[in-house]
Formats: structure tokens, C-alpha cells, sequence
């Protein structure tokens, strides 16, 4: 009886240390959200060029290749533009000008998912003009790379000239 006893002990500690297997589960659940801004970043390699010394006799117009480099950021459609904020005014007699359109320029790209138009175009006062757009680009961002060229005629008054312009990057809706 005692050997019986001993064992339905066991048998009942083994049964109360195991147990039953249940077959339920229980979880919880967590939302993650976040909001990703559009954002782009704008980079010029400089803030000046010079055409130095320029005379009407000289066979064409004057050209700097690589004249200003943008490196564009973004993670949103995107759209380079750029708008001269006068003609080129003469900083020795502000009467004298030489119109804007006389100053041109030609972007390329290093990246094919960039659009551009690879001619020489006038900028412009009055509108802004695309110099470049494309898609979200990667971290390291893209280069865009203008080369400039001014014409000048026999018409166009002696005198240091200069003149602003403006690049304005901005998202594509």
C-alpha cells in the first residue's frame, strides 16, 4: 500500500511539475510610424566666376567649362532652376548694361537619371530656367556641372560688369 501511495505521489508531482500542455498564445501588437519630410539640400562649389579679361575681337564667345558645379540632395522629385537677378550691369556707370541674354549656360550630368537639356541656353530675368531635374537621388547625392559662356559685341560699352544669379532647388509635386 505504501509502494502505491508512493507512486500515485509521484505520479501526481510529475503531473503537477509538468503539467498539461495548453495550447493558447497571447501577443501584443505596436504600431511604428514616423513622418519622412521631403528634404533636399542645394551644394555650389563656389560663389564666383570670372570671365577675367574679355574683348569683342576675340574669335567667338568666351567659355569656361566647368564653370559652377551643383550637388543636389533629395529625397523627393526635384527641379534646379536658375534666374539672373538683372543684366550684366556695369559697376563703373550702372547706365550701361549688356542684356542677359548674352550670357549662356550648358549643364551636364553625371548621373543618366538626371534631366537636362545639353545646350547652351540664355538665362534669363524675367523667368526662372531648368537647369536640371530627376527623382530622389542617392545619399551621396548628384552633380550637375554648368559650363558658361558670354558673348560679347562691339556695341557693348567698355567697364567691369557683373551680375547675380540665383539657383533655387525645389520639390516636384
Amino acid at each position: 500500500m505504501k509502494i502505491k501511495k508512493a507512486t500515485e505521489g509521484i505520479v501526481l508531482f510529475f503531473f503537477l511539475m509538468v503539467g498539461t500542455e495548453v495550447e493558447s498564445q497571447t501577443s501584443g501588437n505596436i504600431n511604428v510610424s514616423f513622418t519622412n519630410r521631403a528634404m533636399f539640400s542645394l551644394e555650389m562649389d563656389r560663389s564666383e566666376v570670372s570671365f577675367g579679361l574679355v574683348a569683342p575681337e576675340q574669335a567667338g564667345p568666351k567659355e569656361i567649362s566647368g564653370a559652377v558645379v551643383a550637388k543636389v540632395r533629395s529625397n523627393t522629385k526635384w527641379v534646379l532652376t536658375a534666374i539672373a537677378n538683372d543684366d550684366l550691369r556695369s559697376t563703373d556707370n550702372l547706365a550701361n548694361f549688356i542684356p542677359i541674354q548674352q550670357l549662356e549656360f550648358k549643364p551636364q550630368a553625371l548621373s543618366s537619371e538626371i534631366d537636362y537639356q545639353n545646350i547652351y541656353r540664355p538665362f534669363s530675368k524675367t523667368e526662372p530656367t531648368v537647369v536640371a531635374s530627376g527623382n530622389p537621388t542617392p545619399d551621396e547625392g548628384v552633380k550637375i556641372i554648368s559650363d558658361y559662356r558670354l558673348r560679347i559685341a562691339w556695341q557693348n560699352a567698355a567697364g567691369n560688369y557683373s551680375v547675380l544669379i540665383t539657383y533655387s532647388l525645389s520639390a516636384v509635386p
